[in-house]
């Protein structure tokens, strides 16, 4: 219930606050690594370390290790230092992204690399930016998930992000003009 998640449309922690518990369907994670890094005993702040698969619910997790305890628990502040592969000392500030500090940035592209790529023809490609779905039977993509997102690729140029919805790729984001 202390997760980002949605449901009919609301954030699941939003209805927790205002004491409403719904049905949720179970999701698996693996948490390969918990670490306690700091505690201070007379304000009961804890300061951990996750290290954690994708789909992982950190406010869900804290309420879990809270139960155990028998104390409760929340959350403060979270802080994340890993994603797709990319670690925080491969971050820019919105200070250096702002005074256009472009050394060392990596294509988009490639920072989007955790998705897999999809190649389109010029007829599609032009489909794709002029807001249009393609026929996932016209593409050559692998046991394609319902809702995962692909990077589109005319020729060379990256297009933007697709989604699979049903029997189609649709853009999930345009990202040329």
């Amino acid at each position: 219930m202390y997760s980002a998640k949605s449901q009919g449309g609301q954030r699941l922690y939003e209805l927790a606050r205002q004491g409403i518990e719904v049905e949720r369907e179970a999701r698996a994670v693996v948490i390969y690594r918990l670490e306690l890094m700091q505690c201070t005993i007379y304000n009961a702040q804890c300061t951990i370390e996750v290290g954690c698969s994708a789909g992982t619910y950190i406010r869900s997790l804290i309420d879990d290790l809270g139960r155990v305890l028998g104390c409760g628990a929340c959350m403060t502040s979270l802080r994340r230092t890993k994603a797709n592969g990319y670690d925080i000392s491969q971050c820019v500030t919105l200070e250096q992204l702002e005074q256009g500090a472009t050394s060392g940035f990596i294509p988009l592209d490639e920072a989007l690399s955790a998705y897999p790529a999809v190649h389109v023809t010029p007829a599609q490609a032009t489909r794709f930016c002029n807001g249009g779905a393609l026929d996932l039977a016209r593409l050559q993509i692998q046991n394609p998930a319902e809702r995962s997102l692909h990077r589109v690729y005319g020729d060379t140029v990256f297009l933007g992000l697709g989604r699979i919805q049903g029997d189609e790729l649709a853009i999930a984001r345009l990202l040329t003009q």
